[in-house]
């Protein structure tokens, strides 16, 4: 009984049987050509990535018949090779199927031979690894991401670690200084206590000033990338600014001159840009006007649409009447580090590290009268 079901089994067993069960169930695209590229046997699954109900609609069809010239071209090509040389081919290749999805597979054409040896045709199975494909660009994608995130956070401590280092130098002197005027006060050796305390709060007064300064510009380095907003410039960036320095402005007697040709706060000038990094850009801009400049000194704000390498800028430009910068400290003051005294020496450097960011430019150009004009660049959105 046993040895007769046996039998039986082995006889359904048939390869013919098994093959035509693995064309019905394989998830793989199968065809089977003959020596001039005709389809003579297809799996289920290749029919279904033709658009077609049954494997017997792809029975008689050529490349040609089934992909787009270009695509047809290269496969028809690829089987005439694997049936000419007898050399199995293993290509990735994409197919764009009839619903318009390109999708990916991993192709392996092989010659096909009969009992002799002769090569009869070709046998063609494809595997979809779309997915795979795509978790690998994914992957990529990632790990450009991280690479570029990485890169970000080395240059980030390599700046903090050279901010912190030029703080501490402008810190240690007046620091050392207020330590040593203590000490001598508790000894007595300080006689006009009044005008050493006087002394002592204008010097607090100035480590306050660059402790905000380098809180400031540590706060932008760990922005990250700009972020677009719509401003109107006259209302939300100047008048605040101008208020912001109003006390310096009054003790210099500085004025703010719209006769120059600056921007009028009650004017309406709308740009796209982050306003942190062009707040920043102008307070260090209009703060050395303040700083450095002579008793009386006006200045102004202009803005025009100029065009650079094919492509709109908002110019805005801060320049003055007072003492015109050496051309020693013109080659310098760009330079990370540089001051002509009393400051970080990181405001000019890090204000065009701003405006870069921005797609911009910063840079010095004394007007056709030889005054003083920092020129701020940034790009046109809308």
């Amino acid at each position: 009984m046993i040895e007769r079901r046996r039998e039986k089994f082995l006889k359904l067993l048939s390869y013919a049987n098994v093959l035509k069960r693995l064309m019905e169930v394989s998830a793989d695209s199968i065809s089977v050509t003959d020596i001039n590229g005709v389809i003579t046997m297809a799996s289920a699954r290749k029919a279904l990535n033709h658009g077609m109900k049954s494997y017997l609609d792809v029975i008689g069809k050529t490349d040609h018949d089934l992909f787009p010239k270009e695509e047809a071209d290269k496969t028809f090509a690829d089987t005439m090779r694997v049936i000419e040389t007898g050399i199995t081919l293993h290509t990735i290749e994409s197919l764009t199927l009839p619903i318009g999805i390109t999708c990916w597979y991993s192709v392996e054409k092989c010659p096909l031979r009969d009992p002799d040896g002769n090569i009869i045709g070709s046998i063609c199975t494809s595997r979809d690894i779309t997915k795979q494909i795509a978790t690998q660009e994914e992957l990529k994608e990632a790990n450009r991401k991280y690479a570029e995130a990485n890169e970000k956070l080395e240059e980030m401590s390599k700046n903090i670690l050279n901010l912190l280092a030029v703080a501490a130098h402008h810190l240690r002197s007046p620091l050392t200084s207020l330590a040593t005027d203590i000490k001598l006060m508790q000894r007595g050796l300080i006689k006009n206590q009044k005008v050493t305390f006087d002394d002592m709060l204008l010097r607090i007064s100035k480590m306050q000033e660059l402790i905000t300064r380098y809180l400031s510009i540590t706060a932008l380095m760990n922005k990250g990338e700009p972020t677009i907003e719509k401003i109107d410039f006259s209302v939300t960036v100047i008048p605040p600014i101008l208020d912001f320095f109003k006390k310096g402005m009054e003790e210099k007697k500085i004025k703010y001159d719209n006769s120059l040709g600056g921007i009028r706060t009650d004017a309406i000038l709308v740009l796209e840009t982050d306003q942190t990094y062009l707040d920043a850009i102008l307070k260090n801009l209009i703060g050395n006007v303040i700083k450095h400049s002579d008793e009386g000194t006006n200045f102004a704000v202009g803005h025009r649409i100029i065009t650079r390498d094919g492509k709109e800028f908002h110019e805005i430009n801060v320049f003055d009447n007072g003492t015109p910068i050496t051309e020693e400290v013109k080659e310098r003051m760009f330079n990370e580090g540089f001051s002509t005294g009393g400051s970080s020496g990181l405001g000019l450097a890090h204000s065009r590290s701003l405006a870069e960011k921005l797609g911009g430019y910063l840079f010095f150009k004394p007007t056709w009268d030889g005054y003083n004009n920092f020129i701020l660049q940034i790009p046109v959105i809308n």
